[in-house]
């Protein structure tokens, strides 16, 4: 059967949501603002409010609307809502959408629910038709404690009103966010994840499905400012009048269905037949070896070749057409017309798994990501991170071993081990002082590897990775313990070594440690191979 393409907008607020008065003075009806989404050209759309903000007769009341405004074949409605909880002392935020016309409203207060495995977990017992949206936001640390499910976390939403989450620095992410880098979606495609792209508008006001300017904020934050002296500043932000919202927008939730019906827009999804738009309804089709955006393509014997076929037409003219392998650009073409296209064949594939994805630019800067398509070689050797849950880590062990072996004074403790037979190193401080610890770590002889905050503080902790080996931080030094955790693949044929230069300020550090054992790090440092 073919495939339609269908444009949704799935994470809007209404009024039961009491962020939506931050920047409204009236209206916010679920009813209205279904019957403004329906007028806005979209074939699906969702209400989300908070749970945290819904009384049990609020979730009711939009259970109702959301069902009587269900047109199956002109109009598709899903019942769900927004759910948060605190990992760390930081919000975590993921959106909940239900098949059917019921379903429960689980509370991240609730210790039941409290975690995205435990949802997963709940649903999986009572049989329960659901997916789960993570997106990320201004003032989280998103993907702290990566729980994730296939079957319910097919994708996630990388870009909307606050801005796009490609990669750490990419245009228009969200200039009042406190992300850290290793927190983006192409960090997540990095660590092994199967996860689809889809965009959603998070609209809080009135005017949805269409372009909003600057919103005006009837409330006032302020974020500190603090000097990185590795060259990134966070800017200090007041929120009076407004935040600073993505200019690219609305953005739209893109998904290839059989129909126009709740079930197949949610086989869609689950499939990762989905792409993200900002700005304009950008038509694009990604294959991969006739492998459709989503899809899972295997190799099982040679020749190992991709072959790559991408277009896109947008409303106004296309300016660039790009494919990346592995979150690097490898082919690219530049457009002035409504519709361009490429095709070649990479020959490039030299892992047991690649993944291919493109992304298209308006020239007037509406862009569009669509979804990977991983090719599989089960012969070559296998140079994942698998590096699904930062919770698997002995993070937690390391931090208290460090802490003992402190014992008060103001230290470092180097830990060298595996994780999934991937080497791994983990960096830990802590003391009383009110110095901060200052360091860097050059990283040589890796294939691929990832670096984790442990304990960082949002807008207080600073930290960055430019991807090809060096990690530079300026974190604060306590009596809690806080680090970083690396985990590499090396080069074949290679020994990864890290040199490790680390001081409070300037200052040496009163005691250091490799694996428990006191060693001496000098102030132009040392180098640590395993």
């Amino acid at each position: 059967m073919d495939l339609k393409l269908l444009w949704g907008d799935i994470h809007v607020h209404s009024g039961l949501s009491r962020c939506f008065w931050l920047w409204n003075r009236e209206g916010g009806d679920p009813d209205d603002l279904y019957d403004k989404l329906e007028k806005a050209g979209l074939d699906f759309a969702a209400i989300v409010d908070h749970e945290g903000h819904m009384k049990d007769e609020d979730w009711e009341r939009l259970k109702e609307v959301t069902n009587r405004h269900n047109k199956p074949g002109k109009f598709v409605t899903f019942l769900g809502y927004e759910w948060s909880t605190r990992v760390k002392g930081l919000t975590e935020d993921r959106n909940v959408y239900y098949l059917g016309d019921d379903g429960p409203l689980l509370r991240g207060s609730d210790g039941r629910s409290d975690r995205a495995g435990k949802l997963f977990g709940f649903f999986r017992r009572e049989g329960i038709e659901a997916i789960v949206i993570p997106h990320p936001h201004p003032s989280t640390d998103f993907f702290t404690e990566w729980d994730h499910d296939p079957k319910y976390q097919p994708v996630v939403e990388i870009c909307s009103d606050w801005g796009a989450w490609e990669y750490f620095g990419n245009p228009h992410f969200c200039k009042d966010a406190d992300f850290l880098p290793g927190k983006f979606y192409q960090d997540l495609l990095k660590r092994g994840l199967h996860l689809g792209a889809i965009a959603s508008s998070d609209r809080h006001s009135n005017l949805v499905g269409v372009h909003q300017g600057h919103l005006r904020c009837v409330y006032e934050r302020k974020i500190p400012q603090r000097s990185n002296p590795l060259g990134v500043r966070r800017p200090r932000i007041r929120l009076e009048g407004g935040f600073f919202i993505n200019p690219i927008n609305p953005c739209f939730a893109a998904v290839y269905a059989e129909e126009l019906t709740r079930e197949a827009i949610f086989d869609a999804i689950r499939k990762r037949h989905t792409y993200a738009a900002a700005g304009a309804k950008i038509k694009l089709d990604f294959r991969v070896n006739d492998h459709m955006m989503g899809e899972v393509c295997r190799l099982e014997s040679p020749p190992f070749r991709a072959e790559v076929f991408c277009s896109a037409e947008g409303e106004r003219p296309i300016s660039k057409l790009e494919v990346l392998r592995n979150n690097q650009v490898i082919h690219a073409v530049k457009g002035n017309a409504r519709k361009v296209s490429l095709e070649f064949e990479d020959e490039g594939i030299d892992e047991r798994e690649t993944y291919y994805y493109a992304r298209a630019f308006q020239d007037d800067g509406a862009r569009a990501w669509s979804s990977p398509v991983w090719v599989i070689c089960p012969s070559y050797p296998d140079l994942s991170l698998h590096l699904v849950s930062s919770k698997d880590l002995p993070e937690r062990r390391l931090r208290e071993r460090t802490e003992r072996l402190l014992s008060g004074r103001t230290g470092i403790a180097v830990w060298r081990g595996e994780h999934k037979g991937r080497k791994m190193l983990s960096v830990f401080w802590g003391g009383e002082t009110d110095r901060r610890c200052v360091g860097e770590l050059r990283i040589s002889g890796f294939h691929r590897y990832f670096v984790f905050q442990e304990g960082f503080q949002v807008a207080a902790d600073l930290f960055t990775d430019d991807g090809t080996g060096v990690v530079q931080w300026n974190a604060g030094i306590g009596k809690e313990a806080k680090g970083l955790s690396l985990i590499g693949v090396p080069e074949e044929g290679e020994t990864l070594e890290v040199a490790i230069v680390a001081s409070a300020e300037g200052e040496p550090f009163e005691v250091a440690f490799l694996d428990g054992s006191l060693f001496d790090l000098p102030s132009v440092g040392a180098s640590v191979r395993w």
